[in-house]
């Protein structure tokens, strides 16, 4: 803890003194709100690489969403496919001549 010697004590008047007080208390909360400031833009770049991330991830969850998409037209077709030919099966069994 820092501790302020009264200005009487360095060789100051009272308004001296209350003005380098003041002043060291300045350059104190400036020392603070610039490391406040380096935290706010170290947490800003972090902040955009997370969006960077996260914009990327979402793209990339729309391109598979599409696929699955594709692969689930793909099976409901071929599962109609597969439906037509039990269907087929059962009302031309293999072997069977037609009858004219």
């Amino acid at each position: 803890m820092l501790v302020l010697t009264p200005p009487d004590r360095v060789g100051l008047g009272w308004r001296e003194g209350v003005k380098a007080k003041g002043k060291w208390i300045d350059e104190r909360e400036k020392g603070k709100f610039q490391d406040l400031h380096r935290s706010i833009k170290a947490c800003d770049e972090v902040l955009k690489s997370v969006e960077s991330y996260l914009y990327s991830f979402q793209t990339d969850l729309g391109v598979v969403s599409a696929e699955i998409e594709t692969l689930q037209n793909r099976s409901t077709m071929l599962n109609k496919r597969l439906e037509n030919r039990r269907v087929g099966s059962v009302i031309f069994p293999k072997g069977k001549a037609w009858a004219n």
